[in-house]
C-alpha cells in the first residue's frame, strides 16, 4: 500500500468520526488530531480502526503518549509499521 491509499484510508476512517483534516503541505501548518476535535474515546476507537484495516498492531504505550499527532505524523507511523510486516 502507497503514502497515498494511507493518507486515504485515514482520512475515511477521521470521517468517520465526524473529523475532517487535509494533509498539509510543507507551507500549511498542520493541524492536530485532537485540536481538530477528536476526543479521547473517539482516538482508542481510531486506533482499533487503524488496526484492523491495516492488520498491523500499533503500540498502545506509544501511541497514549503520541496522542495528538498531526494527520502527516499519523499516516508516517502507520506506514512505518506496515512496512514492519
Amino acid at each position: 500500500m502507497n503514502e497515498d491509499e494511507v493518507v486515504q484510508t485515514i482520512k475515511q476512517l477521521l470521517e468517520n468520526n465526524d473529523i475532517q483534516l487535509e494533509y498539509a503541505t510543507e507551507e500549511q501548518e498542520a493541524t492536530s488530531l485532537s485540536a481538530s476535535g477528536l476526543s479521547s474515546l473517539a482516538w482508542l476507537r481510531l486506533m482499533i480502526d487503524l488496526e484492523n484495516t491495516f492488520q498491523i498492531e500499533l503500540d498502545l504505550q506509544q501511541s497514549e503518549s503520541y496522542s495528538a499527532p498531526t494527520l502527516q505524523q499519523l499516516v508516517q507511523y502507520v506506514a512505518s509499521e506496515i512496512g514492519k510486516q
